[in-house]
């Protein structure tokens, strides 16, 4: 039974040699190493990598001194893949003289609870988008809906020509209102809908040159800065319209919430950690209560600086598209200290 089952099974004495093992622990040991495991054999040689050879020298430590205990090991490559690794001390009246160990692979099991986990924060965030759909069509469409209601009652009534006029470009106003919203609501749902573009090289640079080009008026208006560095990472494999429409909203952004006493100056920088993308948008400009507004900072329709002209959609639609590419947004800030927003992207859309 121990030799036909696929979990390693083996023990090792307080110097790290082979006690006994399995045909399974055999097989894997000499695919390893080359090299035929047999009783006296130090285990340590089956780890080349300097790191794991150090932590599994400290969990058969730990079983040395006493502790039965069951870890979880992951590894990258050759192929993603988990063990759940068990270490039983093994007693000869009261002295431990080795450890029994126990490995089973447990890939299919992860990869199904983080399979489950995706699905479950997913109909959270569809629970959460629905709540704010609602309260958008309560709200934002009821009141433009209610004006037109009430000005076309006007016109019932009997008016002068002049005010018969001005109701009729009230009501226009209110139409156009209206439409904004609605055209709003489908830019995002469009943006939630599957991704079906295909994605293709973007170069990061070549990104920014873009959008700059588009804005140069303002960018000339404003003495705008934008110094960049992408050495870290400089193209991915994306979707360019997602990528063109984060970069120029948050660049965007970034001049409308310009501060007053200085010139605005944006850093956008790219950064490679814990395999992930990590492109920093960083400015000069008004910053963020976050205490106060951190919170809802990218709810649509949300805004917090009245003078400055805008809708509160462009945050919103960022965060959107990032998390369509399967990516996050963070920020730092504080009030009067400028703002820092972090992009984060899975690495796999490098090609």
């Amino acid at each position: 039974m121990i030799n036909n089952t696929e979990d390693l099974i083996w023990s090792t004495d307080c110097d790290f040699k082979l006690i006994t093992s399995n045909q399974a622990f055999i097989s894997l040991a000499k695919s390893v190493t080359g090299k035929l495991f047999t009783k006296g054999s130090h285990v340590l040689t089956l780890e080349p990598d300097e790191d794991k050879l150090f932590l599994h020298k400290s969990f058969y430590e730990r079983a040395f001194a006493g502790e039965s205990f069951t870890e979880i090991e992951y590894t990258k490559s050759p192929d993603e893949s988990w063990s759940e690794i068990s270490y039983y001390p093994i007693r000869k009246g009261k002295e431990i003289i080795g450890t029994a160990c126990y490995s089973r692979n447990i890939t299919e099991r992860k990869k199904a609870e983080q399979e489950r986990e995706k699905m479950s924060n997913d109909i959270i965030l569809r629970s959460k988008n629905l709540e704010q759909f609602a309260y958008i069509i309560s709200h934002n469409l009821r009141a433009p809906v209610a004006h037109i209601m009430g000005l076309a009652n006007l016109l019932h009534a009997t008016l002068s020509e002049t005010d018969r006029i001005k109701t009729q470009d009230y009501l226009f106003d209110a139409v156009n209102q209206m439409d904004l919203v609605i055209r709003d609501l489908h830019k995002i749902l469009a943006t939630k809908s599957e991704i079906t573009e295909n994605k293709e090289l973007v170069n990061f640079n070549s990104l920014v040159v873009d959008i700059k080009a588009g804005i140069a008026s303002l960018i000339k208006k404003e003495d705008v800065r934008i110094l960049t560095d992408f050495s870290a990472l400089k193209e991915i494999s994306s979707i360019k319209s997602y990528m063109h429409s984060i970069f120029y909203n948050l660049i965007v952004n970034s001049i409308k919430y310009r501060g007053k006493c200085e010139k605005p100056s944006i850093k956008i920088k790219s950064e490679l950690k814990n395999d992930n993308l990590k492109i920093s948008f960083s400015d000069n400009g008004t910053g963020i209560d976050l205490h106060k507004h951190g919170h809802h900072l990218f709810g649509l329709y949300k805004r917090f600086h009245l003078e400055v002209d805008g809708k509160g959609v462009g945050l919103f639609m960022v965060k959107t598209q990032v998390e369509s590419l399967g990516g996050t947004i963070t920020v730092k800030s504080e009030a009067g200290k400028g703002a820092e927003f972090i992009v984060t992207l899975p690495v796999m859309q490098k090609l």
